[in-house]
């Protein structure tokens, strides 16, 4: 589940994948791009904190 929004994946959504091989965390492409967009501190995974780009 994705756990900005704690909804279930479901087939054919849009995941997004962090590029930082230190997070393995996985989201909905817009979750993530909200999330992002909101932060002053650059692009951190909601969940560990690491850079998420």
């Amino acid at each position: 589940e994705c756990s900005i929004c704690l909804c279930e994946y479901i087939v054919g959504s849009d995941l997004v994948y962090s590029s930082n091989p230190q997070c393995d965390h996985v989201f909905h492409a817009e979750c993530i791009e909200q999330w992002i967009m909101k932060q002053r501190d650059g692009p951190l995974c909601p969940c560990c904190r690491r850079d998420f780009v």
